[in-house]
């Protein structure tokens, strides 16, 4: 028996329905992190990526110490997300005590 099975919902290429892209998101940069022995790949924009550079210079330790201190912390909420709140946070806080830039 040639061509598709009986019953077949498949339909050759050309008969199907183009799925439109979905929107590209803006700029984003992923890094690979050792999180409490685990690889984790986390996306986020380059200036969150910088802020928690910054951070990790303030206390003199490596990044990845700042996000395994953000991941314990974080609970049930996504750690691209914490990750953006604590950067906000410490912009913030450092604003307050008349910090900046």
């Amino acid at each position: 028996m040639r061509g598709r099975p009986k019953g077949s919902r498949t339909r050759p290429l050309h008969e199907r329905e183009r799925q439109p892209s979905p929107p590209r998101a803006p700029h984003l940069e992923k890094r690979s992190l050792d999180l409490r022995g685990r690889r984790t790949t986390t996306t986020l924009e380059p200036e969150f990526w910088g802020v928690l550079e910054r951070v990790a210079r303030s206390r003199c330790v490596e990044l990845e110490n700042v996000v395994r201190d953000v991941d314990t912390f974080r609970g049930t909420q996504d750690l691209a997300p914490a990750l953006r709140l604590h950067a906000l946070r410490w912009l913030l806080a450092r604003e307050a005590a008349g910090g900046l830039p």
